[in-house]
């Protein structure tokens, strides 16, 4: 079987058809089809990525003629925000065509760590919540058995 008549096979098998794989990715049908037909080899490199990335499939193994899911990473926001952090501080950053300054920079970092500090505010109240719901639930549980 080649790679073309697998990939086709696995869309199908996780899509139902080549057509809803191309309408919920925007693909265009006539794309995936050539790939089909002419080989995945002839397909540009941004193509054969993005087909990847929406499959969740590792882009190396197929070009090495398998179809390997790949775990999908859901990235730490603290980890992003370091980068984005470091980025704001370090790179020249353009807004409408214009170079922000030095302040507008700082403005932006502050308010993604403003942002930040108010999720974890938000995340330890609600735990503190759940806590207190949780401790109603089992006075009034232990309530209702002293009363039997």
């Amino acid at each position: 079987m080649t790679i073309e008549e697998k990939l086709k096979e696995y869309i199908k098998e996780h899509y139902g058809t080549v057509r809803e794989f191309c309408d919920k990715y925007g693909f265009p049908y006539s794309t995936i089809s050539t790939i089909f037909k002419r080989g995945i080899s002839k397909a540009s490199v941004n193509t054969v990525i993005s087909i990847c990335q929406a499959l969740n499939i590792s882009t190396d193994e197929l070009v090495q003629g398998n179809i390997v899911p790949v775990e999908k990473v859901i990235p730490d926001l603290m980890d992003l925000s370091r980068n984005y952090i470091t980025m704001i501080d370090e790179l020249p950053i353009k807004l409408n065509g214009e170079v922000l300054t030095k302040a507008e920079r700082w403005s932006i970092r502050r308010s993604l760590e403003v942002a930040i500090d108010i999720i974890k505010a938000s995340r330890e109240e609600q735990k503190k919540t759940q806590v207190d719901y949780n401790t109603q639930l089992g006075i009034i549980e232990t309530h209702k058995r002293t009363r039997l």
